[in-house]
């Protein structure tokens, strides 16, 4: 018998995320009031609770996505904010719980020049990696150079979102570690201006969703050049040719009024950046080459992008049926499964769940306006050079059909999630429900279940 357990998060703010840990018996939760909080399910006698581990203010910014690595790396959470920051969080068990000192930031990734809207970790085994996804269009991936040492992380490969023909390799960053340059002048003086977050002559960066114009808000652990602390940071120009290592140190009230800011344009850092429509997920199933869908922001839809092997990230096939943004993308686990699964939420009330095959013929991948008729849609609005592109030459692209399509919500969809075996769709949207999915023995998807705050289940 299920049991539905309600508790009150005492965030100040909107919640934005809440992610289950691998084994399920953790939480963590993270809200515009810039505070991440982590809660373990206790068992008691009376009754099963979620107690609070800690709670910490952990971004100058709304937290829009936090996740958990692998247990077999630990206790490691990645948060990304509007600040434009990625943070990379470890727990120290020996610390008191709910002392805001349990958990420790171990780096941070700060490249993005928009704001970061998504994070993904690889379920490679083996190897620590990160993919963010920013409001510049740009992907980027991360690897942990070892595991047991999270104070060192190299970008590994990147590649634009919005421009599928370009098939540029990623160039790879070089080892990143506390160790401070020996002067100023050996960070390129582009460098400096493209990343403004960067902590070099730079006291705070703009980060508010609101004021954008008038004021910046102070990034946390920046302080004048030289003085020395405890976490490193990665930055790079943006072609990611070059890198360089500055420590981090503590704003001092007295220096903030000496600052100098660099306005970043609202376009790409204000209030719309979190509803720009790029969102990320890993194929989570074996196969030759790693695989992640990427949502396209405005150009609507999704694509999936495929690895070659060596150094590049091409553009796949492209998953096609949508009439607005999509929201969040989830690549379901296939369990010995013949094909695979991928389900999107879209700003057009609709939860779509499209079914993945290689093909066994030359007949074509994808027929939109049958698809689109079975399931009472309107013909697609959407960039026509989007629908244009074409996988690598002689790649085989993969037969897509869209399977279902529901708009139950009647709102906005922003999430979607599958369960640990791909059989149960999970959503929520702006109607303040969470609807669970799942096929029937006649292979069609139907509700199985609605959850609200104030229902338990209808």
């Amino acid at each position: 018998m299920s049991s539905i357990t309600k508790f009150d998060t005492a965030h100040e703010d909107l919640i934005h995320d809440i992610s289950y840990d691998f084994y399920g018996k953790r939480l963590v939760t993270c809200s515009s009031d810039q505070r991440l909080k982590v809660w373990d399910f206790v068992e008691r006698e009376d009754a099963a609770v979620w107690e609070l581990n800690d709670t910490w203010k952990a971004h100058d910014s709304s937290i829009l996505k936090a996740i958990w690595a692998h247990p077999e790396y630990g206790q490691v959470i990645a948060s990304c904010s509007l600040d434009r920051l990625v943070k990379i969080w470890e727990e120290q068990p020996m610390e008191a719980k709910a002392s805001q000192k349990r958990w420790v930031e171990r780096f941070r990734l700060v490249e993005s020049r928009g704001a970061v809207l998504d994070i993904a970790f690889s379920p490679t085994p083996g190897a620590l990696r990160l993919a963010t996804c920013s409001a510049d269009g740009i992907v980027r991936i991360y690897e942990a150079l070892e595991p047991t040492n999270l104070a060192q992380w190299s970008q590994m490969e990147e590649f634009e979102i919005g421009n599928p023909n370009d098939t540029t390799p990623s160039q790879p960053m070089q080892a990143i570690s506390g160790t401070p340059p020996t002067s100023l002048s050996s960070i390129p003086q582009q460098q400096q201006q493209i990343q403004p977050q960067q902590p070099i002559h730079t006291n705070s960066t703009s980060s508010s969703s609101s004021s954008i114009g008038s004021h910046a808000l102070s990034t946390p652990g920046i302080d004048a050049p030289g003085n020395a602390g405890p976490f490193p940071v990665m930055t790079s120009a943006s072609g990611g040719n070059t890198s360089a290592t500055t420590p981090i140190a503590t704003v001092s009230p007295t220096s903030q009024g000496n600052n100098t800011s660099t306005i970043i344009p609202a376009s790409t850092h204000g209030p719309g950046a979190a509803d720009s429509g790029y969102c990320i997920d890993w194929c989570p199933n074996r196969t030759a080459t790693p695989m992640m869908v990427v949502g396209l922001g405005k150009e609507i839809g999704a694509r999936i992008f495929r690895h070659d092997g060596h150094s590049r990230w091409y553009p796949g096939d492209y998953l096609r049926g949508h009439e607005q943004e999509v929201h969040d993308v989830s690549w379901a686990p296939s369990m010995a499964r013949t094909y695979q699964l991928i389900a999107t939420a879209c700003k057009d009330h609709f939860v779509r769940i499209f079914k993945i095959t290689e093909p066994v013929s030359s007949s074509p991948s994808f027929n939109l306006s049958q698809q689109q008729s079975r399931f009472g849609q309107s013909p697609t609005v959407g960039s026509s050079s989007s629908l244009a592109r074409q996988s690598k030459p002689g790649q085989r692209q993969m037969h897509i059909e869209m399977v279902a399509a529901f708009n139950d919500h009647h709102a906005e969809v922003w999430r979607v999630e599958w369960n640990i075996t791909g059989t149960i769709l999970s959503s929520s949207g702006d109607d303040g429900k969470i609807r669970l999915w799942k096929a029937g023995s006649d292979g069609v998807w139907r509700q199985m279940a609605a959850i609200s705050a104030n229902q338990s289940s209808s």
